[in-house]
């Protein structure tokens, strides 16, 4: 049966005493506890997600049901109990819901202006405890979102270095932890280098721009480009290197924070079952930037006061 409220056809009564809604419905209320974000979060995802098609539960329903899945981790049935509503219609709102956010996903996650890069680089500076990052545009690593792998020939390929199924996330933050861009779908037993080969930022060189460079792990290589990324000494060959490679984990392991704070504040990052596409072929010629490593080493290690004799050598250039 359909009854109308606002212009907009509900196909049925909702259980406005629910404790849920009457927590949504009191502006004074916080939603953090339950939805992980602020009350400013939810309506500015009504507000870009809203369209003139909208009918059936409501827009902010929807996105209530969808924050609060993700939030805890539930099943659908549990969160249909919260909301009053069927487990069946919990999973239509879960799927529309996430295809209008990943429709609108160049929306909430974008790369930063040109304008914006030199604010970026200053935080990275600050990370690193060193000026010498100040053309450092991002952090980059990938994440294992735990999932339920195809009952296929496939599922070996799905079974990470830890041992459980996943998928592989591959993000790029800033220096405060937003992120910047992601790249998802690749099975967890492939190698971080290879989802960066065969990614866009990769293969089309759409981020950083020339002169900056993103700050990667060791499971990386060294690279000008397409894209620049530096990386940690394997093997630090005295104190240059391991000065080098101390201020450069400073400043990368942002990343791994960001991530970290997603999966507590989306605890479905755990258990979410997601299809996989297929593997794309790799892309690119790389160009080794070890050059770029080690001037950045050098920089780290000469003193702040030079002796003007010093001031000849190639380090300070």
């Amino acid at each position: 049966m359909c009854q109308w409220q606002g212009g907009k056809g509900l196909y049925m009564q909702l259980n406005a005493t629910a404790p849920i809604f009457a927590l949504y419905a009191n502006p004074e209320a916080c939603l953090k506890k339950d939805f992980r974000v602020k009350r400013s979060s939810v309506v500015y995802l009504v507000q870009i997600l809203s369209s003139p098609k909208d009918h059936g539960w409501g827009q902010d329903i929807e996105v209530l049901v969808l924050l609060y899945s993700l939030a805890h981790g539930l099943s659908l049935s549990v969160v249909g109990s919260a909301f009053g509503i069927p487990k069946s219609t919990v999973h239509r709102i879960i799927k529309h819901i996430t295809g209008k956010i990943k429709a609108n996903l160049k929306t909430l996650i974008s790369l930063p202006t040109a304008d914006e890069l030199p604010e970026i680089a200053d935080g990275f500076c600050q990370l690193a405890k060193s000026p010498a990052f100040h053309r450092a545009a991002g952090a980059i690593n990938g994440c294992h979102i735990r999932i339920k792998p195809p009952g296929n020939e496939y599922h070996k390929e799905y079974i990470n270095y830890k041992l459980f199924p996943s998928i592989q996330m591959q993000a790029i933050c800033d220096s405060t932890g937003r992120f910047l861009d992601v790249f998802i779908g690749y099975p967890g037993s492939v190698h971080d280098a290879r989802v960066l080969r065969n990614s866009p930022i990769f293969c089309q060189a759409l981020f950083p721009p020339a002169g900056w460079f993103l700050l990667g792990d060791g499971g990386y290589s060294c690279l000008e480009k397409p894209v620049g990324l530096l990386t940690p000494y394997k093997v630090p060959r005295g104190q240059v290197q391991a000065r080098f490679n101390v201020h450069h984990a400073r400043a990368r392991s942002v990343v791994e924070r960001a991530f970290g704070r997603m999966k507590a504040h989306w605890r479905a990052t755990l258990f979410k079952a997601l299809e996989s596409p297929p593997p794309a072929a790799a892309c690119g010629q790389e160009i080794p930037g070890h050059h770029l490593r080690d001037r950045i080493a050098a920089q780290l290690s000469a003193p702040v006061q030079m002796a003007p004799h010093l001031r000849e050598h190639d380090y300070i250039e």
